[in-house]
């Protein structure tokens, strides 16, 4: 009868009773892919001398009553997925539907050796009693109860587990599963351990008689057990053929210990994601493992974000290729010692410390890193670190650093002057938000390659935001960069550093010469230049301009030609050649007067006559960068008042004066009007004179009726500041 129904998927329902099964040796698949099937009764068969069931009901997923009580399947030595149901259709994806199974009575196991995936995804299953099943000959139980995610506890006592070579995936996605009694099980044949309890429901596990002894792989054993608060390992010493722990633990996020005092780690190779999201562990001791054969290590801890302490002085990776974000986001460590670490076959340090925010300090100066290709992320969020050596690294093999130092916010400086960049192709936001730090020469690096070469995974690199937010930078040389390759990019490259004020730029520092782009902006005038060369200095930006320092001059006494940001860079994109400038420190001396002073009409007298302006005011300003002390002084002198269509007519006697609160003064002559001395050493120092202007007419002062004009000529005299 083997394959007789097989995807008869538009019956409904299909009268079994009359059939005579009793010669029937191989049932394989006879009713597999009857997918609206939901009406069979085939209790009566007999099925003595059936041999082999292997998916006899595979993807019945209409099927919801089974009663195989009266079977008698004394012969039968393969029930690997006689249950399954997994499909998919256009709209969604299809399980089990089975509500009541009966596999009491004569129903026997006692030669099966194969229960692979035998009850797979049977998800509307509330119970399942196995009491009867005689398990003593069966090898494989991977999957039998994979996707069981309504049963909430199955009895197993009565198993007998010496033969079983793979329990992989055995309770994986029994996600109501909370309570599991396998004290009994015999696990001296068990090879395999994958998944086992994976996105169970399970809050605690004895897993004391447990004997690994064959247990080759442990990989995902335990992964997405969200509520597993406890494991008991203490009987694992004797697991020294364990070649794979990878994501062991993975995404147990209640589990805050574990304890490895035991465990044999001398043959593993494969350490990834072993506590990875683990993340209420406080308490693990991994100072004993044995790791001289691990290759993988790639997240190992990541997500441990509560552990407070990790002593991993005495592991062996000296085989170990991969450490990609192996600490990342352990929020919680004030500290960590790599300095035994032996690199010299790691290829990626991805992340590796990547939200290691905690840790104050880092000595990764024996690191041998000869052969590592990737770098990106490596510091990116260690917060705390105020200082960081990576004098000793070797990047020649190095092409991805983007966001290497990315949010390092306590780090002052960064030495990067031995860095061999030949190789990289992706810097983006490689310094960003690395807020504390105040100068970068970078005069050796080389971006040639950058949005040239495609990273693997056929992505181009770039130099996007690579210093955004580094609102301490003071000083920056780019001028060996070399942006110009056709997928590169800078954008925003710059924004957000408001207080750089000295760069050196060369003719490809950038790929777009916008303003707007690269984030390299106008200086804000008056706001204080840092010099971290001489901090007690008093330097400021004086009218928002960039000025190129040239010649015999320096950065606080430029020489040459001042330009807005968008200036500077549409000169680099025609002229190219390598430029210094800095904040435009070079301010002025000035002032302001009164445009015009109108004393209106008037009918001459024979008496004397006087007419006072409004209120007048000069201003002095003086924002020059070196000021202290400087005096200067405004003169002012009057022209004759003349005739405005003839100027051979002019009004008699020098009749104007100044006004002010000390004195009324004749100006027939020039004469100093006001003095003062600059003092401050803010933007400008600013002085005022208030003052008004008189007209005084005499008789037959005026030679003929008519408009007048004068001019008063203000001269500002300052000393050599």
């Amino acid at each position: 009868m083997k394959e007789m129904f097989y995807n008869c998927y538009v019956a409904s329902s299909i009268d079994v009773t009359h059939f005579d099964t009793s010669n029937v040796y191989d049932m394989t698949r006879m009713f597999y892919g009857c997918r609206n099937l939901s009406i069979l009764d085939p209790s009566n068969w007999n099925v003595s001398n059936v041999q082999n069931m292997t998916e006899l009901f595979r993807d019945c997923g209409n099927l919801t009553n089974l009663d195989l009580s009266n079977w008698d399947t004394s012969k039968v030595r393969d029930m690997s997925k006689m249950f399954l149901v997994y499909y998919t259709l256009p709209s969604k994806n299809v399980f089990g539907s089975l509500t009541n199974l009966n596999l009491g009575g004569k129903f026997s196991t006692a030669n099966v050796q194969n229960m692979s995936e035998m009850f797979s995804f049977q998800r509307k299953l509330t119970t399942l009693n196995l009491n009867n099943f005689d398990t003593s000959s069966v090898i494989d139980m991977s999957k039998m109860f994979y996707g069981c995610s309504s049963i909430p506890s199955i009895a197993l006592n009565t198993f007998d587990t010496s033969k079983v070579t793979d329990m992989s995936h055995m309770f994986d996605s029994c996600t109501s599963l909370t309570s599991l009694d396998i004290s009994n099980f015999d696990t001296s044949n068990v090879i395999n351990m994958s998944y086992m309890f994976s996105n169970s429901s399970l809050s605690t596990l004895d897993l004391t008689s447990f004997n690994p002894v064959k247990v080759t792989d442990m990989s995902f054993m335990f992964n997405y057990c969200t509520s597993l608060t406890s494991v008991d390992l203490s009987t694992f010493d004797n697991s020294s053929s364990l070649t794979t722990m990878e994501s062991m633990f993975s995404n147990c996020e209640k589990l805050s210990s574990l304890d490895f005092t035991h465990f044999n780690t001398s043959n593993v190779i494969n350490m990834q994601e072993t506590f990875s999201n683990c993340s209420a562990l406080t308490s693990i001791d991994v100072s004993h493992f044995n790791t001289s054969n691990v290759i993988n290590m790639k997240k190992m801890f990541s997500g441990c974000s509560l552990l407070p302490s990790l002593d991993v002085t005495n592991f062996n990776t000296s085989k170990v290729t991969d450490m990609t974000q192996m600490f990342g986001y352990c929020l919680s460590l004030p500290s960590l010692d790599v300095t035994n670490f032996d690199t010299s076959t790691v290829t990626s340090m991805r992340d590796m410390f990547s939200g290691c925010s905690l840790l104050p300090s880092l000595d990764v100066t024996n690191f041998n890193t000869s052969n590592v290709i990737y770098m990106a992320g490596m510091f990116s969020g260690c917060s705390s670190l105020s200082n960081l050596d990576v004098t000793s690294f070797d990047t020649n093999k190095v092409i991805d650093m983007s966001s290497m130092f990315a949010n390092c916010s306590s780090i002052p400086s960064i030495d990067l002057s031995h860095f061999n960049t030949t190789q990289v192709l992706n810097m983006s936001s490689m310094f960003s938000g690395c807020s504390s730090l105040l100068a970068l020469d970078l005069t050796n690096f080389n971006t040639s390659n950058i949005g040239k070469v495609r990273l693997p995974g056929s992505q181009f690199g770039n130099m996007r935001e690579m210093f955004k937010s580094c609102t301490n930078l003071t000083k920056l040389n780019i001028s060996s960069f070399d942006a110009s390759a056709i997928y590169n990019s800078t954008t925003g490259m710059l924004s957000n550093t408001p207080k750089l004020w000295q760069i050196t730029v060369g003719p490809k520092s950038f790929k777009t010469y916008t303003s707007t782009d690269s984030g390299l902006i106008d200086p804000t005038p008056g706001r204080r230049i840092n010099d971290i060369d001489n901090p007690l200095g008093e330097y400021y930006c004086r009218n928002g301009k960039w000025q190129e320092v040239v010649g015999l001059g320096s950065v606080h006494d430029p020489t040459g030609v001042s330009r807005s940001a968008q200036e500077l860079l549409d000169d680099l994109r025609i002229n190219g050649g390598t430029h210094t400038y800095v904040w435009d420190p070079n301010g002025k001396l000035e002032f302001t007067v009164p445009s015009e002073i109108d004393f209106g009409s008037h009918v001459p007298s024979v008496n004397i006559e006087q007419y006072l302006s409004t209120n007048q005011r000069i201003t002095v300003t003086d924002s020059r960068n070196i000021r202290t002390g400087a005096r200067w002084q405004v003169d002012v002198a009057a022209s004759s008042l003349a005739k405005d269509n003839d100027t051979s007519m002019v009004i008699a006697g020098d009749p104007l004066y100044i006004q002010d609160n000390n004195s009324l003064r004749h100006l027939d002559t020039s004469f100093k009007l006001f003095e003062g001395t600059s003092t401050g050493v803010g933007y400008q120092d600013q002085s005022d004179y208030d003052w008004k202007l008189m007209y005084q007419s005499a008789p037959r002062s005026v030679p003929a009726v008519g408009n007048y004009k004068g001019r008063l000529t203000f001269t500002l005299i300052a000393d050599t500041p």
